[in-house]
C-alpha cells in the first residue's frame, strides 16, 4: 500500500511540474474608462509577424466571438490591434482580411474610452487585439487574442496554430477570461 501511495504522489509531482502554467492577468481601469489587460507573456505582437497567421488567427478570434456569445451581437466595424500598444496592422494583414464580417479597420480608426466606436461617424465598434506570440516550433505558435465588445466587456483566447502546406490552421481556441 505505501509503494501505491509514493507512486501516486510521484506520478502527482511529475504532473504538476510539467503543467503549463496559466499567464498572468492584471486588470487595470483608468480613469478615461479605457480598459488594459496586461499579461505577462514573453514576446508581444508587434505586428511585423508573419501575416497569414495574424489574419487566420483574426479570423477564428471573430468566429469564437460569434459563437461563445450570442447574446452580444458584433459590430458593424471591428477595429485590429497588434499588441498591447493596439498598433495598426500592415497592409499585408488587412489584405489578407478583406471580405471578413465585420469589416476590419486598423486600431488608429476607433475611438476607445467608455464605448468603442469609429473615429469617422462615430458608429459602435469593437475591437480585436492580437496580444502575443509563443513560437513553439517553426510550423506551431500559440497566439493569445483579445475581443472587446465594449470597454468593460470581452473575452481572450488562447488559440493553437499549426502551418500545413504553407497555411496556418488556427485551434484549438481556449477562453482564458470573459467580462
Amino acid at each position: 500500500m505505501k509503494a501505491i501511495t509514493a507512486l501516486g504522489l510521484s506520478a502527482l509531482c511529475i504532473a504538476a511540474a510539467l503543467a503549463e502554467p496559466l499567464p498572468t492577468l492584471d486588470v487595470e481601469p483608468t480613469t478615461d474608462g479605457d480598459l488594459r489587460l496586461q499579461y505577462d507573456f514573453l514576446r508581444p505582437i508587434t505586428g511585423n509577424e508573419d501575416p497569414q497567421l495574424l489574419a487566420a488567427t483574426a479570423r477564428k478570434v471573430l468566429e469564437l466571438a460569434s459563437q461563445q456569445f450570442p447574446g452580444r451581437p458584433l459590430a458593424m466595424v471591428t477595429c485590429l490591434g497588434m499588441g498591447d500598444a493596439c498598433s495598426d496592422p500592415t497592409p499585408q494583414t488587412l489584405s489578407r482580411l478583406a471580405g471578413a464580417a465585420p469589416t476590419l479597420r486598423p486600431a488608429s480608426e476607433c475611438r476607445v474610452g467608455r464605448t468603442i466606436d469609429t473615429r469617422a461617424g462615430n458608429q459602435p465598434a469593437a475591437l480585436l487585439r492580437l496580444d502575443s506570440i509563443e513560437r513553439r516550433a517553426r510550423d506551431f505558435a500559440r497566439v493569445h487574442a483579445s475581443f472587446f465588445f465594449g470597454a468593460d466587456s470581452g473575452a481572450g483566447w488562447r488559440c493553437d496554430a499549426i502551418r500545413m502546406a504553407a497555411q496556418w490552421i488556427v485551434g484549438p481556441c481556449r477562453l482564458t477570461w470573459k467580462l
